[in-house]
């Protein structure tokens, strides 16, 4: 038994019954070591449903269906043929399989009973030529090899082996992948291993010497991934999963992870820096909609089966669905366009390079009969896979996810190389060490690396002369001569004469320093003297740089300043800066002004934006000069509200009422001059409200819910304009009598008869 990526692909082998009720035999694994047939058995009827409550999809026709459990056996699979065959019932198609053992079986029966078979999930390699049977095929050798060829193209890998389980299925799979690779020159099969378990841990070293990239084709129990997970905690214990190889795997899911020999969190550490290639799962609402609906259909008969809301339903339920519904079309279209629904040739026809709208999106069946998927291509990180890229089938190539850091193993982030840089026996690195500084003489001696001459020092002298002055390596160039005012002439003679091939001709270090003093006019400069003169300039160059960068710094920092002061208030924004922390402080004295612009939304609405904001930004900026010119703080613009303060932050005394109210006298006088300059026959109105005094200022809905819970102390207000919605009628919120809080002397003052303040 064997599981590669679900797809769909379709057998058509006989004919179909012309009768008014066209019966499919659906065959499910709902025992054994994948019982999916649980979750995604109720797709064949919610498609079947669709079908028969569709005017427009064989109309004369009504399709009924029959569940089989095969448990992934084929030898269940044949007893639940013969018990079906002892029953007289007619069988007009078969669906399903599934299970590649089951497959076979299946294939064979409607070969022989010349019935149509449309598959959702077999890859059996005796099926990899579909025309052999009659026109469709199951099997496609598309199905994972242009997705990992594509992954190893975008990271860049030319070189990489196969590892796959001695097992029919597999080695089909892997030719497949080899084959393919093999039209590309840009990627190479390094090996193809096939193993089986005693050999695991032997082949496991043995492609660790070949290659840095694996591809894991490794036999799963469908949907129970865990013979990669055994692999890769060999290879941790082996050692191999420090971020030199990289290993790719297939239809590995969340819980992929777990395992029943306590090693989970060793699995954990295993598993990081994985590359995974699986099925895209559609995430549309009416994708969503057929789970929820297959969750509840799934509680009745025939399968009496509760999902938790917490299990995933595989993904093979859409391909289930699907499947149907490409039967059903294919049968329709026979019908519109004149054929019997007995001519299984022409249908099989009109099933090749279709498309239609699937359960799971539009499904694309090409020449070959299989339905081409979309891939996600995922990396295990931290706990979980996440998704990297996507595979497109119209780029052929991987489609990377924007805002993903990709982590491979051992916690390196740059991309792994597909084999050592010198090789695996460092064939591709030279094995000598250029002695470019050596002199020839010496060069020819049979022990050079212990020889060595005072003229062939001065050789070296020269030669490092060289690289000094012209800045590039020895022996760039044909000849030995030097560019144009590269040098002084003295020094460009010096070199040169330090470079003769006779040892004999080359000056001797006592001339090397004597031309050196005469071309300091006799001054002497010994090293000392030269690395302080050194260390001085560097010295100079670095307070030079210091002090650039500070200014710089200093400029910079008064623009942060500017902007910290518009935004906050300096008495709070200064113990900030010095990591201060600001204790609230609670005035008892203060005015607050408050006005928006009448009607604004209106003048929005006939505005275009930058209109609105050049309104707005000369309205207030008109209002700023105005408060420069009191004791207020402003507070902030939101929109068309204008918000300030008096006797915060700095208190004064009674005068803050004063402040306010002959600031909203200026500005109302500005108002009625103020000309709106793309609207100016229109006259701008403001709202303007000012409020020195502690009150809570409820509705006539609070005061009604508040009246009927009983103890909250309310007193009317009166109507006010309340912006677009009008006049309403509002209550103060004085205390609550069971509570024993003090009350604010305002609260006080009105009870007592006081005046309301404004």
């Amino acid at each position: 038994m064997s599981r590669l990526l679900p797809f769909l692909a379709v057998i058509v082998t006989g004919q179909i019954s012309s009768k008014g009720v066209i019966n499919l035999a659906v065959f499910l694994p709902q025992t054994g070591s994948w019982p999916v047939g649980n979750t995604i058995g109720p797709a064949a009827q919610l498609a079947v449903d669709y079908i028969n409550n569709n005017d427009m999809i064989l109309n004369d026709y009504v399709i009924k269906i029959s569940y089989y459990d095969t448990g992934c056996n084929q030898g269940k699979t044949v007893w639940q043929l013969i018990r079906h065959t002892k029953t007289n019932k007619r069988m007009d198609a078969i669906i399903g399989g599934g299970c590649d053992p089951v497959c076979e079986i299946l294939g064979l029966f409607a070969a022989h009973r010349f019935l149509p078979m449309v598959s959702w999930g077999c890859q059996s390699a005796k099926f990899s030529n579909k025309r052999k049977v009659v026109r469709l095929t199951i099997g496609s050798k598309k199905l994972l090899k242009k997705p990992i060829l594509a992954l190893l193209k975008h990271f860049h890998w030319e070189r990489f082996s196969i590892f796959a389980i001695l097992d029919e299925s597999y080695e089909w799979l892997a030719q497949s992948i080899q084959e393919y690779a093999e039209e590309d020159d840009n990627v190479l099969v390094q090996n193809m291993v096939a193993v089986i378990t005693d050999t695991e841990h032997e082949k496991a070293e043995e492609l660790a010497h070949i290659t840095h990239i694996l591809v894991h084709l490794l036999k799963n129990a469908k949907g129970s991934p865990a013979e990669v997970r055994r692999r890769m905690l060999l290879l941790l214990d082996l050692g191999k999963l420090t971020g030199e190889f990289v290993f790719i795997a297939y239809d590995m899911q969340q819980d992929s992870i777990k395992g029943e020999d306590g090693r989970d969190e060793d699995a954990r550490r295993a598993f990081q820096g994985l590359l995974n290639i699986n099925l895209k799962r559609p995430q549309d609402v009416n994708y969503n909609n057929f789970l929820d609906k297959i969750r509840s259909a799934s509680a009745l008969p025939p399968f009496n089966y509760i999902i938790e809301k917490n299990v995933q339903i595989d993904i093979h339920a859409g391909m289930l669905y699907d499947s149907i519904l490409l039967y059903a079309f294919a049968l329709q279209d026979a019908v519109l366009l004149g054929h019997s629904i007995n001519d299984l040739h022409f249908i099989s026809s009109l099933m090749f390079n279709r498309k239609f709208p699937g359960i799971s999106g539009e499904v694309q069946i090409d020449q070959n009969g299989d339905k081409e998927d979309t891939y996600e291509i995922e990396i295990y990180s931290g706990d979980k896979f996440i998704t990297i890229g996507e595979y497109s089938h119209e780029s052929n190539s991987v489609i990377p996810k924007d805002g993903v850091d990709i982590v491979f193993a051992g916690g390196r982030k740059d991309i792994p190389l597909d084999r050592p840089v010198c090789g695996w026996k460092n064939e591709l690195c030279s094995k000598t060490t250029a002695l470019l500084y050596k002199a020839p003489e010496i060069l020819r001696q049979e022990n050079h690396f212990l020889s060595g001459t005072k003229p062939g020092d001065v050789y070296s002298f020269g030669i490092i002369m060289q690289e000094i002055i012209t800045l590039v390596r020895p022996y760039q160039a044909i000849t030995n001569e030097l560019p144009k005012d590269s040098c002084p002439n003295y020094m460009c003679k010096l070199m040169t004469s330090c470079w003769s091939e006779e040892a004999i001709s080359r000056p001797s270090f006592t001339e090397v320093i004597k031309l050196f003093k005469e071309a300091n006019e006799g001054k002497v400069f010994n090293i000392l003297d030269k690395t302080c003169q050194m260390m001085e300039q560097y010295t100079n160059h670095l307070e030079d740089l210091v002090s650039d960068r500070t200014k710089q710094l200093d400029q910079e920092k008064l623009k942060t300043d500017k902007l910290l002061y518009q935004m906050l208030p300096r008495f709070i924004a200064d113990p900030l800066k010095m990591g201060r922390k600001v204790e609230p402080e609670a005035y008892e004295k203060a005015t607050v002004y408050f006005s928006d612009v009448v009607s604004f939304t209106n003048i929005a609405s006939n505005s275009t934006p930058l209109e609105v904001v050049n309104f707005l930004n000369d309205l207030y900026s008109a209002f700023d000069c105005i408060v420069e010119k009191y004791d207020v703080y402003k507070i902030e613009t939101i929109g068309d509200a204008y918000v300030t303060v008096s006797g915060v932050p700095d208190p004064n005394g009674n005068q803050h009422a004063s402040a306010v109210a002959s600031l909203s006298l200026d500005i109302l006088s500005l108002v009625s001059r103020f000309t709106i300059k793309h609207m100016p026959r229109r006259q701008l109105k403001l709202r303007i409200g000012i409020h020195s005094a502690l009150k809570i200022q409820i509705s006539k809905a609070t005061r009604d819910i508040l009246n009927d819970i009983g103890g909250y102390i309310m007193e009317k207000r009166g109507e006010i304009d309340i912006k677009d919605v009008g006049k309403m009628t509002t209550y103060w919120l004085l205390y609550q009598n069971e509570l024993d809080r003090p009350r604010p002397a305002i609260y006080n003052h009105l009870s007592n008869g006081g005046d309301e303040p404004t």
